[in-house]
């Protein structure tokens, strides 16, 4: 694990990060790995939503598929959380017209995989321009994922993503990438900060953004709380405005 791996899982131990937002039931959680749908139970779902799992090299991930349309989303949580860290935001946004697919990183295959494996779901599900976005390593695979997916995907959202972890190399993806990308990051959220800068240097071409808030900040919190999230809410909302189009 690199150096901003290893800060990175200090930074959110310490602040209590590590906890996720709703658990695995206890019976799928000391399951063997299956090649079946997961049996889990997110405490996070409301109505008609439903956990289904999709193929990661030959295992399943849990996501929850929200909305209809021919433009989506694919979210990546951060460490230590699950697909419920997305939700809140993922209702809207398949209120407003999205398709959008929420999902666990799970323990085994590389990030980047499954944010790939992702996309390809989506697309079968029948969006045709998707958009990346990641929270934390979320953001560091989204990236990753973006230089490898074919045909490319309209654009990239990275929030508080560091430049590697977990093997996802961002910020020499970043350099392949020839497609709108947003980074938003917090200026006192060391070392995400100076990441941020270097994956926005390393982006090639002139059609990239990166906000540096004011304050504290890590990750989806960046979009909901604070006096600073309605600033980060509009340039989010601008760049898929602009990459995917009205909802």
């Amino acid at each position: 694990m690199g150096g901003t791996a290893r800060r990175l899982v200090a930074l959110l131990a310490a602040a209590g990060l590590l906890v996720a937002a709703c658990e695995r039931d206890q019976a799928g959680s000391a399951a063997a790995p299956s090649t079946t749908t997961p049996a889990l139970t997110k405490r996070c779902l409301e109505g008609g939503e439903q956990v289904f799992g999709f193929p990661v090299a030959g295992a399943p991930t849990a996501g929850v598929a929200l909305g209809q349309g021919p433009t989506g989303l694919v979210l990546g949580h951060q460490l230590g959380s699950d697909l419920c860290e997305w939700l809140p935001l993922a209702r809207e946004l398949a209120a407003g017209g999205r398709q959008v697919l929420a999902f666990d990183f799970g323990p085994s295959a590389r990030i980047e995989t499954v944010v790939a494996a992702a996309a390809a779901e989506l697309r079968r599900r029948g969006a045709a321009r998707l958009v990346l976005v990641g929270s934390s390593m979320g953001g560091t695979a989204a990236i990753a994922a973006a230089a490898q997916i074919t045909p490319p995907v309209a654009g990239v959202v990275s929030l508080s993503g560091p430049e590697e972890f977990r093997g996802a190399d961002a910020a020499a993806a970043a350099a392949r990438l020839r497609l709108p990308a947003l980074l938003i990051v917090a200026e006192d959220d060391p070392p995400f900060d100076d990441d941020a800068r270097a994956l926005y240097r390393a982006l090639p071409g002139r059609d990239k953004r990166l906000l540096v808030l004011e304050g504290g900040g890590h990750g989806t919190s960046l979009l909901e709380f604070g006096d600073q999230a309605p600033r980060a809410r509009a340039a989010f909302d601008r760049f898929l405005e602009t990459t995917l189009g009205g909802g």
